[in-house]
């Protein structure tokens, strides 16, 4: 919660200090009923008087707060708060705090406790918190006397609290806290200088919004409503008034109290006439507009032209202020908006994040259209169209420009094209007549058609320029001859091969809202212009016929992958209601991205008119001119494009429409026919806790929930198969096939993780109907000092045959300054060096290609600046020489996660924090740190172990727990994360496990499902220890040495420990418990460790990973990476480093293309803060320098 409501001279003036000071000698201080508790008053937001029992607090509002002032506390050695209260009404998660006033300074977030969560059962309650959840330590106990207090019991609205007792004091037993830099696990960052990519001066004068893009200083992205107003004067009534806006995600506009205008998108700009609604005098513009996710804000522009032909213009700008809550009267003029804030300012579109210009109408301009004419009436394919405008008014003023968009008769539409208006092609005559002339030089790939070409100005004209003419196809069925593309296994894993021959492919997007990027590429992932499937087995190709001519003239060289999007057009939903994906109240999801038509996964009408649809796309495709250049198809559908269940993340579940649930019963009757399941279970049986086991559900009770999650899942990788299968047969099986899914490392970490649909990854290798798979990178994971991670199990894959393929969409400093939800956005050429080198370094060491992804960017993409195209030369040289070597990878950690266990988990939506800091740097270079959060259980359980492994300095596989029966690798150490559930080749893969040398680490409740049942005897039966189950358990683990393992904030529900028994070693107990949640048993040469907590450092799994006999390349912490010809890192911390290898050999610095070492078995380096290195480590290296250096 950010501290920025109020300035402090506010609260001073507003609110009166107690005249009672309490004097703390560092023993204790109390306040309590019936005395110094009525010292403690309303701040904002509530009500609080004086109650029987304690203080009531009542009408509870957003951050709402109460304050105690004029204190003496001495704080240096009160390291517990006790808060004794009880609660009525609450939500069932909520977040507090309790903020300090010092020497240092007022209340901040810097200096505050974090609270947990209250329970709301009216019962009394004691809240222990400890100095552990201090934001920063030092700033308590040794920032002097504290003098004020404030406790915001809950950031969230509703609900009724009494307080009876508040009570600091010191407990001797209390760990001391860790500091901030503690917390982080890495250094603090400097402040740094952004220099973001230029953007081209304005050539043009271009009338446009005069306002900015701005939001609440609280908008981070998460889903709320916001308020913002400003009062403005004006000398006399105008005689015309427009207003125009747009809004992410969606506003309603006031004008003086009344509603002026609705924005549902900020693509769109939305207009309407205001003039009756505004007076002489003070006038009040008032927006709510409300954010669903992702970055949000408010655009606004108001011209007001007066009888006297003067122009007023208004924008959104500074002078707005905001609140995160709905005052009585907040949009009217009279209204005391003193508690509202400043807003946050931003670069309007088409600044990123916002990539697309917007429709404005300049009132200062008026028009008459006398006339459209052509130069000739019919043009051929290739041809230049001269249209010349007859208009008459002022002439605007020069230079300007004017939109021109093209289309044809069938509805496709073309890229729009900017036409300069300057003194060359202008012409004026008598009676202010004056006229343009445009050029448009035509495609060379469409079919004869009807041909329009409209202008759109930012000037009011009576009627739109508009006029069309016959276009004349040249389309031969020459072109180029046609290749084959296909991936082979080989002992090194699967490889690209395109006509015979094996290639590294580095894969770029050709970027769709920028103009062409440097790299030299062999290959380019490509997208359709516009909608090609427009209607019931109706297509227009000429989609892909305009991107790979546009394509063309930028890369012509290069091979494409085609995207084909499988997303049905919007008049298909229209024609086949009964095939929507819906709620259980029957509703179509709305939380979709645009293009998205969310049909039920299960329809049999939706699959039947996506194969014709598909197959018929890709024959029209392998019989272009074209051809030759395509390497491959990327199928996509669902949420997102990347097959994501609908409505995920989304508080309604899916998906209870006619066709799901003939569907699953059909399901159910072919893969448990001995159960008894008449329907689909409903939202609140998938939402309920099981009694007793609570994150764990019950195969008896629940097990029509598990089958829903498995059903799921199959569903959509059934269609996705069936798809990929199709695109291969239309292609002859000439070229590649593949898309996004498997992202089992991730989307678990997401709420109601379980409608996902990724959960089937096993079902679509074993099914051949795929050559590669994509997912991004791991997001949280992939910030300066973090590692790229991965979602997907990328061994597993590799080990069918499938190439996995990381697509890496960083936000770099090549972009606008990206000013809310930045997504880790660099701020300099160095910092977006330090990322892509380690994303490119990550790659090489795993053999895997990479996808760079552009997302933003209108002059250029995330990857246009210029280092990038060296980097990426030295990309496709490592990787051609590594192919050629046939050089392997042999990692001795395997990160297991079982697709099929998280089936079993009830659904969750609480997040966590996990005692960890992070730092992340804002647009102006300042660095700000925040507390890390994840999913409850899952989140740290499984996505959690990515980024201390990957910073334990050996070399860890990701493997899907369900394929390790058939590729038993001989990894040193095992890590099983969820593997809660097994069958039986599971089970004896696990037994020969146990019977070689190596360390097995479970995790949490392993083995707990099997066989339908669930219980402590599985798990003794697949780990060879002996479990007790109880209700509850803090999900941390204290070590005899003072170590602590897992999150001391959260609880385990329900947790597992391990008694005492011959054989096995009992290493740790939960927290303030006599239960050991740490064990460990040998067996012969094998070693088995359970831990019942789940969050470990990456010194932790250094120790472990080293005494399991894995090679240990670095002791430093940083991210690093490598096979068994290349090492890399990331310095996470800035100073010297020493490698140690395998084997002497010789060391290429590659980014520096420099030989560093000579018949060595370690070699240092001195690397600076977030700097990535890559090397190539061989008896070979002179023979791969000279690789690098040939052009």
């Amino acid at each position: 919660m950010k501290n920025e409501r109020f300035p402090m001279k506010i609260l001073f003036s507003t609110f009166v200090f107690c005249m009672l000071a309490v004097v703390c000698a560092g023993k204790e201080v109390v306040w309590k009923t019936g005395g110094e508790l009525e010292n403690w008053k309303a701040l904002y937001r509530l009500k609080c008087v004086p109650a029987k029992e304690g203080l009531r607090l009542t009408s509870i509002g957003n951050d709402s707060a109460i304050r105690c002032g004029n204190l003496q506390l001495d704080p240096q050695r009160l390291n517990v708060v006790e808060i004794t209260y009880r609660a009525w009404g609450i939500r069932s998660r909520t977040h507090g705090q309790i903020y300090y006033e010092n020497t240092l300074g007022r209340f901040s977030d810097a200096r505050r406790w974090n609270l947990p969560s209250m329970i709301g059962n009216g019962e009394w309650q004691t809240m222990r918190v400890t100095s552990e959840s201090l934001t920063e330590p030092a700033s308590w106990f040794k920032g002097g006397t504290v003098t004020q207090l404030r406790i915001d019991m809950q950031d969230e609205p509703g609900g009724e609290i009494e307080i009876a007792k508040i009570r600091f004091f010191h407990d001797p037993n209390v760990r001391p806290a860790k500091s901030m830099t503690e917390q982080l696990d890495g250094p603090v960052w400097p402040r740094v200088k952004p220099e973001f990519y230029p953007l081209p001066e304005p050539r043009l004068s271009i009338p446009y919004f005069c306002g900015s893009m701005i939001a609440h200083p609280r908008d981070n992205g998460r889903k709320a409503v916001y308020y913002l107003r400003r009062r403005f004067e004006l000398a006399g009534k105008p005689e015309y008034a427009l207003l125009q806006c747009a809004a992410d995600d969606s506003a309603t506009f006031y004008i003086n109290g009344r509603k002026a205008a609705f924005s549902p998108t900020w693509e769109r700009t939305v207009s309407a006439d205001i003039t009756k609604l505004l007076k002489p005098g003070t006038n009040l513009i008032a927006v709510e507009y409300r954010n669903d996710r992702g970055a949000g804000g408010v655009l606004a522009d108001i011209q007001m032209r007066f009888p006297s032909g003067e122009i007023m213009k208004l924008g959104t700008d500074a002078d707005f202020k905001a609140a995160d809550r709905k005052f009585s009267g907040w949009a009217d003029e009279n209204f005391d908006d003193s508690a509202f804030v400043p807003v946050t300012v931003q670069s309007p579109p088409p600044a990123a994040p916002w990539t697309k210009q917007l429709d404005y109408l300049d009132i200062s301009t008026r028009l008459q259209l006398l006339g459209v004419t052509f130069d000739r009436e019919k043009y051929s394919a290739g041809d230049t169209v001269t249209m010349t405008v007859r208009l008459k008014g002022e002439v605007p003023g020069l230079p300007t420009a004017v939109m021109l968009y093209p289309s044809t008769a069938a509805g496709l539409e073309l890229p729009a094209q900017e036409i300069p208006l300057t003194a060359e092609n202008v012409k004026t005559g008598p009676d202010k007549e004056w006229s343009f002339s445009a050029k448009y030089p035509l495609p060379q790939s469409l079919k004869s058609t009807r041909f329009c070409l409209r202008i759109k100005t930012a000037w009011e004209i009576d009627r739109a320029p508009s006029a069309g003419f016959d276009y004349v196809s040249n389309r031969t069925a020459s072109g180029v001859e046609n290749i084959t593309t296909e991936v082979k296994q080989t002992p090194q894993g699967p490889r690209f091969h395109l006509n015979g021959q094996m290639v590294f492919p580095a894969i770029a997007c050709v970027p769709r809202n920028s103009g062409p990027d440097p790299m030299q590429l062999d290959f380019r992932l490509l997208f359709p212009v516009g909608d090609w499937w427009t209607g019931r087995d109706r297509y227009d190709f000429t989609a892909f016929d305009l991107a790979v001519e546009q394509a063309s003239k930028h890369y012509p060289d290069v091979k494409f992958f085609v995207q084909v999007s499988t997303h049905p057009p919007k008049s298909w939903a229209d024609e086949n209601p009964g095939e929507m994906a819906l709620t259980e109240d029957g509703r179509i999801s709305r939380h979709i991205n645009i293009g998205e038509t969310p049909h039920s996964f299960s329809s049999k009408v939706a699959l039947e008119d996506k194969r014709k649809a598909v197959a018929a796309c890709i024959q029209y495709l392998e019989h272009s001119p074209y051809a030759g250049r395509i390497a491959g198809y990327r199928i996509i559908g669902g949420h997102t494009a990347e097959w994501i269940g609908w409505g995920y993340m989304d508080k309604w579940l899916f998906d209870y429409s006619a066709p799901a649930q003939k569907a699953f019963l059909e399901y159910v009757r072919r893969n448990y026919p001995d159960t008894e399941i008449s329907r689909i279970p409903t939202v609140a049986e998938r939402l309920a806790r099981p009694e007793g086991t609570y994150s764990l559900l019950d195969p008896e009770r629940n097990w029509a929930v598990i089958a829903y999650n498995r059903f799921y899942s199959d569903s959509i990788a059934d269609m996705l198969i069936d798809l990929c299968r199709t695109a291969k047969k239309a292609c002859e099986g000439r070229k590649v096939v593949g898309s996004y899914y498997g992202y089992t490392f991730n989307t678990s970490g997401s709420p109601y993780f379980q409608v996902t649909g990724h959960y089937s990854l096993m079902r679509v290798l074993k099914s051949g109907a795929v050559d590669f798979l994509m997912s991004p990178q791991s997001y949280g994971i992939r910030h300066l000092g973090g590692t790229m991670g991965e979602m997907k199990p990328f061994k597993t894959i590799a080990d069918h045959g499938v190439i996995s393929i990381i697509e890496d969409d960083m936000r770099t400093h090549a972009l606008p300054p990206m000013w809310t939800n930045n997504y880790d956005q660099t701020l300099n050429a160095a910092q977006s060096l330090g990322v892509m080198g380690r994303d490119l370094g990550i790659a090489l060491c795993r053999l895997q290609p990479l996808l760079l992804y552009t997302f933003y960017g209108k002059y250029h993409s995330e990857f246009s600046f210029p280092e990038m195209r060296p980097l990426m030369r030295d990309l496709r040289k490592t990787g051609d020489f590594l192919l050629k070597k046939q050089t392997g990878r042999k990692a001795d950690i395997a990160l297991v996660v079982s697709e099929q266990s998280l089936n079993y988990l009830a659904y969750e939506r609480k997040y966590v924090r996990t005692g960890g800091r992070r730092q992340n740097y804002n647009h102006t270079g300042a660095v700000g740190n925040f507390t890390e959060g994840a999913l409850r259980l899952t989140g740290p359980l499984i996505a959690g172990q990515i980024d201390p492994v990957s910073r334990s300095g050996a070399i860890c596989d990701y493997v899907l727990a369900e394929d390790i029966a058939n590729h038993l690798d001989d990894y040193k150490l095992w890590i099983f994360t969820d593997c809660l559930s097994y069958d039986d080749a599971f089970l004896a893969a696990v037994k020969r496990l146990r019977a070689r040398k190596n360390t097995l680490l479970w995790l949490y409740a392993p083995g707990y499902y099997y066989n339908h049942t669930g219980g402590v005897e599985n798990m003794r039966a697949l780990t060879g220890i002996d479990f007790r189950m109880i209700p509850s358990a803090p999900a941390e683990v204290r070590l005899p040495d003072g170590e602590f393992l897992g999150i001391r904030e959260d609880v385990l529900t329900p947790a597992f420990y391990v008694p005492p028994q011959p054989g096995v070693r009992l290493l740790g107990n939960y927290t303030g418990t006599d239960f050991a949640g740490f064990a460990e048993k040998r067996e012969g040469q094998s070693r088995t460790l359970f831990c019942g907590a789940y969050r470990f450092s990456a010194a932790f799994f250094r120790r472990l990973a080293s005494e399991s006999g894995a090679h240990i390349y670095i002791d430093s912490g940083d991210p690093v990476e490598a096979n068994e010809g290349l090492f890399s890192l990331h310095a996470r911390w800035e100073g010297r480093k020493t490698v140690r290898l395998k084997r002497k050999s010789d060391v290429v610095d590659v980014f520096n293309h420099r030989m560093i070492a000579e018949n060595t078995d370690e070699f240092s380096f001195d690397a600076p803060l977030h700097s990535s290195w890559l090397f190539y480590i061989g008896t070979d290296a002179k023979a791969f320098l000279d690789s690098l250096k040939r052009e």
